[in-house]
């Protein structure tokens, strides 16, 4: 049988190294966005520095939690066994990664609103040339996930029943409750009349978050199709369809991967809900793919970026002197597809 602290510790290491990555590049691309002169900055510029500090929250915050969903009885039960776990600062650490989580859901939807905007519904584009209206955006959804998450923080703790359980639990995976961090919310409890009573609240805020995802997804889906259908009917130059197909498609990347990275633990968790199956220390390297995406989505960025790749070519010519390369002026300026002068062959950035 596999040691559980070994499965642990293993993890452990991967996770803050990925995190460590992770805050090399996105600070990266943050400066990449800030420093590089290009048309192309305007409402897509505040969307990559959203999503950028969204991950860097993230995956701080991860790597200070190092969170694990469970449901343990009749209890749904977040612990972090983290560097923080056994800090009082523990909770709302907690409940920063959630959110987090949350507001890259949000920053995903809005790069597929913006893309459909530009393209298929031109005149919405007023709507992304300031950043005023993203800030708003980003800001209501964020008040929302605060209060959506904030008062089963404070609030819920295991109650003297789930301790037995929980300390169990922690056991198979080489934890004890003096090492994390435990916030959960229980589904049901049984009344003193041998009938089940559910807890409404808590149900009413699942059934909200759900509701939110689903709305996310549903307009990623509805936008996603309505620029495929554009794109394969409209009448425009093959560059022009060529170059857009190109940036749609870096678009569906760097939003799949953070679907996959966040939907096999999600997946796993539920089966393993419904069936009571006790994965144990698999939760660990399970969860480890919160921390995947984040690494990944900076690089898919740059490189689809014309303009970013060109700085980043120029940046490493100057400071190797491996190779030669001399940064041209972008072409691409930030306008809708059918707003070109010179119609059919306008590039549009991503």
């Amino acid at each position: 049988m596999v040691d559980p602290s070994w499965v642990r510790g293993v993890t452990h290491w991967i996770e803050i190294s990925l995190c460590l990555v992770t805050l090399i590049f996105n600070l990266s691309l943050i400066c990449l966005i800030l420093t590089t002169k290009s048309k192309v900055l305007h409402g897509y510029k505040y969307l990559l520095l959203l999503f950028s500090l969204c991950e860097l929250g993230f995956s701080i915050t991860h790597m200070l939690m190092e969170p694990i969903l469970l449901v343990i009885g009749n209890w749904v039960v977040f612990f972090g066994y983290g560097a923080m776990g056994a800090h009082p600062a523990g909770p709302p650490l907690m409940f920063l990664w959630i959110s987090f989580l949350s507001q890259i859901v949000l920053c995903l939807t809005l790069h597929f609103v913006y893309r459909y905007v530009m393209v298929v519904k031109t005149e919405w584009a007023f709507l992304f040339k300031s950043w005023h209206l993203l800030f708003l955006l980003f800001s209501l959804y964020a008040g929302f996930s605060l209060a959506l998450f904030v008062i089963p923080v404070l609030y819920s703790t295991p109650g003297k029943l789930l301790v037995p359980q929980l300390a169990e639990r922690l056991a198979s995976m080489g934890l004890s409750q003096q090492d994390v961090t435990v916030l959960g919310a229980p589904i049901s409890k049984a009344t003193i009349d041998g009938d089940r009573e559910y807890n409404t609240f808590f149900l009413g805020l699942a059934a909200t978050a759900l509701a939110v995802n689903v709305g996310a997804f549903a307009t990623i889906l509805y936008c996603g199709t309505g620029i495929h259908k554009f794109l394969k009917m409209a009448v425009i130059s093959e560059r022009t369809r060529r170059q857009q197909r190109q940036l749609f498609r870096a678009l569906v990347v760097q939003t799949t991967v953070p679907m996959v990275c966040i939907f096999i633990p999600a997946i796993v968790f539920a089966l393993g809900s419904v069936f009571e199956i006790d994965v144990g220390v698999a939760y660990f390297p399970l969860f480890t793919l919160f921390v995947v995406f984040p690494v990944l989505d900076p690089l898919i960025i740059a490189y689809f970026i014309t303009d970013y790749r060109r700085t980043l070519k120029a940046f490493v010519s100057r400071v190797t002197h491996v190779f030669d390369y001399e940064q041209s002026e972008s072409s691409l300026q930030d306008e809708p597809l059918n707003a070109s002068h010179d119609k059919g062959d306008f590039p549009v950035p991503l």
